[in-house]
């Protein structure tokens, strides 16, 4: 009895650190994801009065797009909510408490640490099962409230020598507005089709309709004007569903298959690559985060204030959150492997948290 009790006694702060982080995170997390919630709906005012679009309509919007901002704004909501709650026992003199009481500052943020593991677990569910038919339902509501259904669906696809854009999609998930062009082995334009629309057939083929078709012969252009043409699409009607939505509106075994199905076709997908590599660096993003709030928790009961060292901690978070981004996009246009813009941040932000520590333990 007694080993099972000196075995359970030492997890009672460690609940009870978890409980003030993750209390923290949720309070900070509804602020973020409101806030980002209202700076939608503001932008979304914008379009209110054009078509049937309303206030109503831009309320609903912003309040669909929720579960997104929420997903994106986590990292930082751990580390306010660190900041706060764990500030908290630190003004409190808590902390001091568990120091003096042998409990070591590497123990302390491993108790707050625990409560990622749960968040990414929620957060993985809601980009898997909830983001996307909100966003979907979102999107497809306010093409229809605009009276202008499809037309933010314009889609480019390039496989082989052809090149096929396609302006928008109709309420029937037919293309419209398409555009075909086709290159020979010089690169060279050997062909343009332009359809009004298209009928996607049994197997894949489209027949385009009411079609023009310009070749060229002898650098000169042939034209004809044909009712219909059957052309073998180079696209499935389900990569046209995917490609009608942003990445970050698609789950992640959604994003997974796409990468896979275009590395199969020897055609790369690195928006959609660098999507699922900056959702996978989240839970890393929280613990660099969280290993950056330590030295501030640490330093509450010693010297300077307060709002000053959680302002600088927030500043911080921001200025991180910003970079990460930047080093995202970096890695579109270079030749830097996406996994690497994505998760070197969080893993030098982690190193440069440990190193302040030590420093503030001296």
């Amino acid at each position: 009895m007694k080993t099972v009790y000196k075995r359970l006694k030492p997890k009672i702060y460690a609940l009870y650190i978890q409980r003030g982080a993750l209390r923290g995170f949720l309070m900070a997390q509804v602020a973020l994801t409101g806030l980002f919630t209202l700076l939608t709906f503001v932008s979304e005012l914008a379009s209110v009065g054009t078509g049937h679009y309303g206030v109503a309509d831009a309320l609903l919007y912003a309040l669909l797009l929720s579960p997104q901002k929420a997903i994106e704004v986590s990292p930082i909501a751990l580390m306010l909510g660190c900041l706060l709650s764990l500030g908290a026992m630190a003004r409190n003199s808590e902390l001091t408490a568990f120091l003096a009481a042998g409990i070591s500052e590497l123990r302390i943020i491993r108790a707050a640490m625990r409560v990622i593991v749960p968040i990414s677990i929620v957060l993985v569910l809601t980009s898997q099962f909830i983001v996307p038919p909100a966003r979907s339902f979102a999107d497809a509501h306010r093409s229809l409230a605009l009276e202008k259904h499809g037309e933010d669906s314009a889609i480019w696809v390039t496989r082989g020598g052809e090149y096929l854009h396609v302006q928008a999609i109709s309420a029937s998930d037919e293309p419209r507005g398409i555009d075909i062009f086709r290159f020979n082995t010089s690169d060279a334009l050997t062909a343009y089709i332009h359809a009004d629309a298209a009928v996607i057939l049994p197997g894949g083929t489209w027949e385009l309709q009411n079609v023009t078709l310009k070749q060229i012969h002898s650098e000169m252009f042939v034209t004809q004007k044909l009712p219909t043409l059957r052309w073998a699409s180079i696209t499935t009607p389900e990569e046209m569903r995917l490609l009608t939505q942003p990445p970050s509106a698609l789950s992640a075994t959604a994003l997974l298959h796409y990468i896979r199905l275009r590395r199969a076709l020897g055609d790369p997908a690195p928006l959609y690559e660098g999507e699922f590599w900056t959702r996978t660096a989240i839970p890393a993003s929280m613990v660099a985060l969280v290993m950056l709030a330590a030295p501030f928790l640490f330093n509450l009961s010693r010297s300077g204030s307060t709002g000053a060292r959680i302002g600088v901690g927030v500043v911080i978070a921001i200025l991180y959150s910003l970079f990460q981004q930047v080093i995202s996009r970096l890695g579109l246009v270079t030749d830097i492997p996406l996994m690497i813009t994505a998760l070197g941040p969080p893993v030098a932000l982690i190193l440069f948290g440990a190193w302040l520590l030590v420093e503030a333990r001296q």
